[in-house]
């Protein structure tokens, strides 16, 4: 008893020292809103105030909007509810149920590693990798979903172990529920959770289990997909939308049969092929991670580069010294966890964040391999290697909370917090008649809908009419209003002079450069 209270004390300190790292600025870091942000927020608003999405279907399993039918997964809509029944809605907010993924993250990662090495050192040591991996953070910051599988994914292996030990049918159960639930978590996860099943089912082969217990882990897994099943009856087109929202074949003219003979094929097997293994090139993986700003600085990796050799030592100690099933498992899913992004075809790795504990879990091995070493040598490498992770992780969170913030900005669709939050003050002192947002603007009426939602000025969705600049003279009539534009938009920015507006603002970058035009009329 007092073991496990010494236990979850620490495990609370972990979660505080995670939380004092993650939880800072949410902000105003990342600097602007990502487009699935304010999606995400208004759907959890709209639950939060009525358990109604916002195209009225109460308490829905997915939900569909405008360019996205297939639906959004719930996980994330329904936890941020949550939030908002008692936080302001706001940026910060909206950011803090996936910041707290983060964290449980670090604290599963605790347990997960204590049960498997046995020893508390390098329990803390697994968790601090997992702390201080740059996609972690990065994705713990941001109000979407892809964090979500990974405390399903921990929860799963550690019950699995748990299981294995005792083989007690109530924790197998729960090994299969948690991956059923994981599968609404994330897209991906539709993917990958069943694979993990099979993982499942292939481990109680090995140990030769009683059939009780595949039944046990099959109706552990099917009771959460229940739901699922329910849904699709009641929509069926949703398989259809989501092959085609994911280009993943050619859904309006395939069958699900010749869809599958597509994927099968000799150039689509060679295009994926290439995607698979660019997701373990060194560039990729230690030194500048992710194409996007939105999901990379591009001055680290998906970890930390100390990492690229923590990660090969201990690929090469289950190998050579520890070829057990459990470690099998760690390995298998390492390299099957960008098997949802080759079926898209796309290297990013907010579609492989799976990786990640599996990663730190192999590494955080070489690390016990150096430690456990006779030479003198190799144990302060690893002293070593721990210092040079603290120091790059140093590094890469200053650049995270200042330069960054400024080389992402156009990543992030530009300083549209600043236009439409000017834009609602000057409505606020001068009413206008009209309020006109250029389409132009990627996904604008999300943003105007959160920005308006959060100052309370829904009443402007009822007078804003978001206008085509090439049909500007038709469209803008009004003879007073207040207009938003991309910087040096046309046809917008020559009309405007002979129609009567003056320019108001220019929204300006802050490192420079202009990105929106106020106008008034």
């Amino acid at each position: 008893m007092k073991t496990r209270l010494q236990t979850a004390m620490k495990a609370l300190v972990l979660a505080a020292v995670t939380a004092a790292i993650y939880l800072p600025g949410l902000q105003y870091a990342p600097i602007y809103l990502a487009n699935d942000e304010p999606k995400f927020a208004l759907q959890a608003r709209a639950i939060a105030a009525t358990g109604r999405d916002l195209d009225g279907e109460f308490m829905p399993l997915y939900f569909s909007e405008a360019g996205y039918p297939a639906g959004r997964d719930p996980l994330i809509i329904y936890l941020t509810a949550v939030f908002l029944k008692r936080l302001p809605f706001s940026e910060a907010t909206i950011r803090l149920p996936t910041a707290l993924v983060g964290v449980v993250d670090v604290v599963l990662m605790f347990v997960l590693a204590r049960r498997m090495f046995e020893r508390e050192a390098l329990a803390f040591a697994a968790a601090a990798l997992l702390a201080l991996t740059p996609a972690h953070f990065i994705h713990s910051r941001l109000g979407v979903n892809v964090l979500y599988p990974l405390p399903f994914a921990m929860m799963w292996l550690l019950l699995l172990l748990a299981f294995l030990e005792r083989e007690s049918l109530r924790t197998l159960f729960a090994a299969a529920a948690v991956l059923g639930v994981g599968v609404y978590s994330y897209v991906a996860a539709t993917i990958m959770m069943p694979l993990y099943f099979v993982f499942t089912w292939l481990t109680l082969v090995r140990k030769k289990s009683a059939a009780v217990q595949y039944v046990v882990a099959v109706t552990g897994f099917a009771i959460p997909l229940l739901l699922l099943f329910a849904w699709h009856v009641r929509h069926p087109a949703r398989y259809t939308e989501l092959v085609s929202a994911y280009r993943i074949y050619d859904a309006s003219r395939m069958n699900p049969l010749q869809g599958a003979k597509d994927l099968a094929s000799y150039f689509s097997l060679g295009v994926r092929s290439g995607v698979y293994w660019d997701f373990f090139n060194p560039s990729f993986l230690f030194f500048s991670g992710d194409s996007t700003l939105i999901n990379s600085t591009r001055r680290s990796g998906v970890f930390l580069w100390p990492v690229g050799l923590l990660l090969p030592l201990g690929v090469y100690r289950i190998v050579r010294f520890r070829p057990t099933w459990t470690n099998g498992l760690l390995l298998a899913g390492f390299v099957s966890a960008p098997l949802a992004a080759v079926l898209v075809a796309e290297v990013a790795i907010r579609r492989a964040l799976l990786m990640v504990p599996f990663a730190v879990l192999i590494a955080t091995g070489g690390l016990e391999w150096l430690f456990s070493a006779q030479q003198r040598l190799l144990r302060i490498a690893g002293v070593l290697l721990l210092g040079l992770i603290a120091l790059q992780f140093r590094s890469f969170y200053l650049d995270y909370f200042t330069e960054y913030r400024d080389r992402s900005g156009v990543w992030f669709g530009g300083n549209i917090r600043a236009a439409l939050e000017d834009l609602i003050e000057r409505d606020r002192e001068r009413p206008a008649s009209a309020v006109y947002v250029s389409n132009r603007i990627p996904f604008v009426e999300a943003y105007w809908s959160f920005y308006a939602v959060k100052h309370g000025r829904e009443d402007l969705l009822l007078r804003t009419m978001y206008y085509d600049p090439s049909r500007f003279t038709a469209q803008v009539s009004a003879a007073d209003g207040l207009m938003v534009a991309p910087a040096h938009e046309e046809p917008t920015e020559s009309l405007v002079r002979a129609s009567g507006w003056r320019l108001l603002k220019v929204v300006t970058e802050p490192n420079g450069p202009a990105s929106f035009m106020l106008y008034e009329k």
